[in-house]
């Protein structure tokens, strides 16, 4: 069973799961689609029967699947985990309680986020939103984290195209810090952070990579990689399940234009994606701490 192990020099907790130790890692020397690889490959189609069973799928008019989510075979939380925790010593830990979900995004073994069509998008979008949307009623979960590592220098042991959630009982410490830094700005300016960023980028028009009449993509200001992007809304909304259609659809558009750009200069790369959600809402966090969260807080992609 996972636990969560709470550093207290760097104040924040660490999952330990053993278990995952065992997870499977198909990935050569260089990062080849390869035909073995292909066969034995659980997330085919005609391979359901390899994962745990189907939590929710996206299927065409024949009643076949294009985009599923499946429980992690190799978890690292368990939603049938107890919420209680232990000293072990002068350390606090907590039973590994939590979901751990692997979004398959394609039946195409051999076909990568950058070759994806505006529909493979919209489809990879819409799963998100609504396993968001779902994990969000479990009010023992307090974060709900959506990411992707694609080739194996970005830490990925599938080649097969697919991305995690993990929800958690507990807001990570990086979230926390974004969301506290985005609250003071909110309450000095009466404006969001994030607006106010979008704002001036348009205006300079140095580090726009894209921009549709909801969303804008950005190489940031302050880029930690070469050809660091991140997508932002250009309305208000801190979170992809308040997304509608429409919205969702633009989302899409414009992440098939950054990938096909990336791809065009960079031909086969390696890249983490994660999304940025506003925290559901709950009553055992501070009375106050949603307060006008929403005004302030701003969903984006961040695709290093």
């Amino acid at each position: 069973m996972s636990v969560y192990r709470f550093c207290k020099l760097k104040k924040e907790w660490v999952i330990i799961a053993k278990e995952r130790v065992v997870r499977p890692n198909n990935y050569q020397a260089k990062i080849d689609f390869l035909s073995d690889n292909e066969k034995s490959c659980p997330f085919e189609r005609g391979c359901e029967y390899k994962t745990p069973k189907e939590i929710f799928s996206l299927n065409d008019e024949n009643g076949n699947w294009k985009c599923r989510v499946v429980a992690n075979l190799y978890k690292a939380v368990s939603i049938e985990s107890p919420k209680k925790s232990y000293l072990d010593g002068i350390y606090d830990v907590h039973v590994g309680l939590g979901a751990h979900e692997i979004i398959i995004e394609t039946p195409n073994h051999k076909k990568a986020m950058y070759d994806f069509s505006e529909d493979d998008f919209l489809d990879y979008l819409t799963v998100v939103a609504n396993r968001v949307n779902d994990l969000k009623k479990d009010v023992r979960l307090e974060y709900i984290q959506v990411f992707k590592n694609h080739g194996i220098n970005a830490g990925a042991t599938m080649e097969h195209s697919h991305s995690q959630i993990i929800a958690t009982p507990f807001i990570p410490n990086a979230i926390l810090n974004e969301i506290e830094t985005q609250r003071e700005y909110y309450f000095n300016h009466n404006r969001a952070l994030i607006d106010d960023m979008v704002k001036f980028e348009i205006s300079e028009n140095l580090r726009v990579v894209d921009v549709n009449n909801l969303f804008i993509a950005l190489a940031p200001f302050a880029s930690r990689f070469p050809f660091e992007i991140m997508i932002f809304p250009l309305f208000s909304c801190s979170s992809i399940e308040k997304m509608d259609v429409k919205e969702i659809n633009a989302l899409a558009k414009i992440m098939r234009t950054v990938f096909k750009r990336l791809h065009i200069v960079l031909d086969d790369f390696s890249f983490n994606l994660s999304f940025f959600n506003m925290p559901p809402v709950r009553d055992n966090i501070k009375y106050d701490y949603f307060y006008h969260m929403e005004h302030f807080t701003r969903f984006y992609i961040n695709i290093i």
